[in-house]
């Protein structure tokens, strides 16, 4: 086990906790070493060196942009996508997480004891407050499943995470901040480059579709900053956007492209996110019986 190798995949806006989050994967890894990382860095004056002190790491690929050239969650997701270069596995996370010791081995031990190659292991992760500048405190989060919680105002859907459940439970729906599984879907899957609003849910439908199957870890060795905790200097995309008015008018056409991809994909004709494997039909079928 301890040779198959793990990619990191990251899309990071302005935050500055992306150097810890990489830090805590390294310091907590079983074999650090197979430990490597994909990161599209969205960077402000704040966060453009964060970076320097893993420059030299052959471990680290990174792609810098201005924040000002900042797509959407979708597009940098695609970006990280086509960073893959043959890794066994691949870890979708945020840029601001922690996680547990051993994490590596427990993912790839839940991932072969379901003996099932196009398995993606997903929940909410457990939370984390930040103490200071090199200490933090999780919180640990119960295996679940995610489930639909209705929509917002908007029409787009929105999901939280349901009861605690054993690890292996089938499941449906993912989070964007926690999917583990072979590597090869970064290249049979590409991520959705207009999917911003509603991400989570034309990633599920794409996954099921594609013919990938959700299940629930056995344990949640991943810890997420949540936005209740998050550092008051941190930024937001759609508020550094809005206090541009000519970048306002770039996240209008963002948000415009966003929703169309989202009704493509919920009920309008063939769209990219959805694959020849199984119907939307059968996915809506499923999503009720959750």
């Amino acid at each position: 086990m301890s040779d198959r190798s793990i990619l990191v995949r990251i899309a990071s806006y302005r935050d500055p906790e992306l150097a810890r989050t990489i830090a805590s994967a390294w310091e907590t890894a079983s074999n650090p070493k197979r430990v490597k990382f994909a990161i599209v860095q969205q960077a402000g004056p704040e966060t453009v060196d964060q970076l320097s002190i893993v420059s030299k790491d052959s471990r680290v690929s990174s792609f810098q942009v201005d924040w000002t050239l900042a797509r959407g969650i979708g597009w940098a997701r695609r970006l990280t996508d086509r960073m893959w270069q043959g890794e066994d596995f691949t870890l979708q996370i945020d840029a601001h997480t922690r996680f547990a010791q051993g994490w590596d081995d427990a993912l790839i031990g839940d991932f072969e004891s379901l003996a099932d190659d196009r398995a993606v292991l997903s929940c909410y992760p457990g939370r984390f407050v930040i103490n200071d500048e090199s200490t933090a405190t999780l919180y640990q989060a119960s295996p679940h499943k995610i489930v639909a919680a209705g929509e917002d105002e908007a029409g787009v859907p929105r999901q939280t995470g349901g009861e605690p459940c054993p690890g292996g439970t089938p499941a449906l729906l993912v989070a964007g901040g926690f999917q583990f599984s072979a590597g090869t879907i970064c290249s049979e899957v590409e991520q959705i480059r207009d999917a911003s609003l509603g991400d989570e849910f034309i990633r599920a439908m794409q996954l099921f579709t594609h013919g990938w199957n959700v299940y629930v870890p056995n344990a949640v060795p991943i810890f997420h900053l949540y936005q209740q905790d998050a550092p008051v200097r941190a930024h937001s995309y759609s508020a550094d956007f809005r206090s541009d008015p000519k970048l306002v008018r770039v996240m209008q056409k963002l948000r415009m492209r966003s929703m169309e991809a989202l009704n493509q994909t919920r009920e309008g004709t063939q769209h990219a996110a959805i694959g020849p494997v199984r119907s939307r039909e059968n996915f809506y079928s499923r999503l009720q019986l959750i």
